[in-house]
């Protein structure tokens, strides 16, 4: 088993703290702070997906991304389905309801948003901030062909940057004429993240990066921002040139931050624990956003008694985080359970052929 990158932990941490920040500003979600989090929170598991790529069979590729992907996916929408399904009945004001049908389409479909679907005329209901397992899923299939065609010419790599800058402009050009299952349009624009990963580690550029660039990075980031809003899950970007730059020059600057800091004598734990489980905290933080009705009644309660939303705001973030963080500590002990969480760690494993024989003899 290779060795993990600690500072590509630390990364994902911050990465999936912004996921949970920008799903709890309320009114303030269309502020420049929340502008500046759009901008990076998500395409930077892309990114740091590429910069970890490794070209593999497709076979291997496919088999790898239903145990790693989609398995937590069908697993969460799944567990998500029975609560509301059952807990709804014995405790309507702590659990949300659920349309039977509209949640198995909404969970075969995979937005992050809700979509109206020209083609059938139908509008598909969001499944939430998981769509980035399929969108993922997807994207590492396209990005792994357009690496095995392009190495077949000699300029692969220029070959390889103008594949994915191409998919990504289709996949902007998609998305404002229809939402694919599976969130394909994200999927498309996800690829000039994948390529700017690994030309970056290609390149040495995090271990040897340069002020200059850590500054080109930040600014792009900063001009993204004043310039609009980036929604991956549904591919629309105010301004899709800036939104990109941003994307890859933000990622590229807290990967170098997080690779700076790693080297300092503290070690990070809580970012680094928070990277490490990103999955199942991302999967139980759906759970907690959709199946339950803590988080709004809790916000509510601070408001009424603070007077203050700013105040609701900070507890409900902290609460977020508590809960996944719980949940990350709990699963790993729960047989069963955990492997549909950490495939990884905890894979599901089959009695050998003989053990089967022995069995059935019994």
């Amino acid at each position: 088993m290779s060795k993990r990158i600690e500072w590509i932990d630390m990364a994902r941490g911050i990465a999936i703290i912004m996921i949970v920040i920008t799903h709890s500003l309320s009114q303030y979600s269309r502020l420049f702070f929340s502008a500046l989090l759009f901008a990076v929170n998500v395409p930077i598991f892309f990114i740091l997906s590429g910069y970890l790529f490794k070209e593999k069979r497709f076979s291997d590729v496919i088999k790898n991304g239903c145990r790693n992907l989609l398995l937590p996916y069908f697993s969460t929408v799944a567990l998500i389905g029975l609560i509301k399904l059952v807990g709804h009945n014995f405790v309507p004001n702590w659990i949300s309801p659920i349309g039977v049908v509209q949640y198995i389409v909404s969970a075969l479909y995979g937005l992050g948003t809700n979509s109206f679907i020209p083609g059938i005329k139908v509008t598909v209901s969001a499944i939430g901030a998981i769509w980035f397992l399929p969108a993922m899923f997807v994207g590492n299939i396209v990005f792994n062909a357009a690496f095995k065609v392009s190495k077949k010419f000699v300029h692969a790599k220029t070959l390889l940057l103008i594949f994915s800058l191409a998919l990504t402009v289709f996949g902007f050009l998609l998305s404002k004429k229809i939402q694919l299952p599976w969130s394909f349009d994200a999927a498309l624009i996800s690829q000039s993240f994948y390529c700017f990963g690994y030309m970056v580690r290609q390149l040495n550029l995090i271990e040897r990066g340069k002020l200059l660039l850590d500054l080109a990075g930040l600014l792009f980031w900063v001009f993204s921002a004043e310039s609009g809003f980036f929604y991956m899950n549904i591919g629309y970007a105010d301004s899709p040139i800036l939104a990109t730059l941003g994307a890859v020059g933000g990622s590229y600057f807290i990967m170098r931050v997080c690779c700076l800091l790693m080297r300092s004598q503290y070690q990070w734990p809580v970012f680094r624990k928070y990277g490490k489980d990103s999955l199942v905290m991302l999967c139980f933080h759906l759970i907690d956003l959709n199946a339950f009705l803590i988080g709004p009644r809790l916000f509510n309660k601070v408001v009424t008694m603070s007077g203050k939303i700013e105040v609701a705001i900070v507890v409900i973030i902290c609460y977020r985080l508590f809960v996944i963080w719980v949940a990350s500590n709990i699963v790993p002990h729960i047989p069963v359970i955990r492997s549909f969480f950490f495939p990884r760690k905890f894979p599901f494993k089959v009695k050998d052929k003989q053990s089967l024989v022995k069995n059935s003899l019994r």
